[in-house]
């Protein structure tokens, strides 16, 4: 498999987790060590749209690197001059 297809993949699979965790509410996602803080911050329902808006973001971005509208390979090679 190609490197780009991968982080398409990569991409789809977890903005779709997310936006799943997001809107079925799974207890063991939103009650995460590391989801604590955003909870803390904006309550459960802002949580669920910020993790909502995270997913649709990974998603769209690998969408678009599909389309060839933007290349995210660019955003993940690192050149050392």
């Amino acid at each position: 498999m190609h490197k780009e297809l991968l982080i398409q993949i990569f991409l789809i699979v977890v903005g779709v987790f997310t936006l799943l965790g997001a809107s079925l509410k799974w207890n063991f996602f939103l009650k995460n060590r590391k989801a604590r803080l955003i909870v803390h911050l904006f309550g459960q329902s802002g949580a669920r749209i910020f993790y909502a808006l995270i997913g649709s973001i990974l998603v769209i971005m690998a969408v678009l690197d599909i389309l060839n509208i933007i290349d995210l390979q660019l955003l993940f090679e690192h050149k050392i001059i």
